[in-house]
């Protein structure tokens, strides 16, 4: 049966957010798991487009452990990106996160802890590793979640990338 670790309640209030934009709010896995899909709650100004997902350790340096591709509604809702591969987490603390290309808008409630953010170009997708974030996104929680299955759990110390459809 799956089960999400995330933010799954829809935000009150829409930010805007630019191309060369990674948001992230750190989770807890509470047990080891795989990885089927990242959601996030979010649109796109005039016309769908591409998003991008990942979910990064929270080692340092923080290494990208999956990703996927989804596309934008234009209207607010949840839209999915699904991992064919990989995605192996075991129990601990991990970065949800987040890039669009640009004038896309992302729910957010105000929240005791922060989130970060990276700059990074769209096209260029996302590093394989981030020493640190570049700089504090205020005191919100993002709409954005992961779904997994419980059980297993692999190796997070190595890359895990599977592709979205």
């Amino acid at each position: 049966m799956a089960t999400t670790f995330g933010t799954t309640g829809v935000g009150g209030t829409p930010r805007e957010c630019a191309s060369a934009y990674i948001v992230a709010n750190k989770y807890t896995l509470t047990e080891s798991g795989t990885v089927t899909k990242l959601s996030a709650y979010l649109y796109k100004k005039y016309a769908p487009d591409a998003f991008k997902m990942a979910i990064y350790s929270d080692a340092s340096p923080m290494v990208k452990l999956c990703e996927g591709t989804g596309v934008m509604p234009v209207t607010a809702g949840w839209a999915d990106c699904t991992i064919s591969s990989g995605g192996e987490l075991t129990a601990g603390d991990y970065w949800i996160t987040l890039m669009g290309d640009c004038d896309w808008y992302l729910y957010y409630n105000a929240a005791a802890l922060h989130a970060f953010a990276e700059t990074n170009t769209y096209a260029n997708g996302f590093p394989a590793n981030i020493a640190a974030w570049d700089y504090d996104d205020g005191a919100v929680t993002y709409s954005i979640y992961a779904t997994y299955t419980p059980g297993g759990g692999g190796d997070v110390s190595l890359p895990l990338t599977g592709v979205c459809g």
